[in-house]
């Protein structure tokens, strides 16, 4: 997979690898601010983005928390 927009969605939790917290977060943003699935699974892309280009292995709560900031709000 060249990008991580294109991680398909049945692989997205074995190569995103986000942390329960991370995913905790989500959750929660999910809920708050009624995402639907399709968004979720755009922030979760986003997020494994911003890991690796910290040099993350796994996708951490900081970095779900960057995408959710970076989301532009409707």
């Amino acid at each position: 997979i060249a990008r991580n927009a294109s991680i398909p969605d049945g692989r997205l939790d074995e190569l995103v690898l986000a942390e329960p917290d991370a995913l905790a977060l989500l959750g929660r943003a999910v809920e708050r601010f009624h995402l639907s699935a399709r968004v979720a699974r755009r922030l979760l892309r986003v997020a494994r983005t911003i890991a690796d280009l910290s040099g993350a292995r796994t996708t951490p709560r900081e970095a779900v928390a960057e995408a959710l900031s970076l989301r532009q709000p409707r």
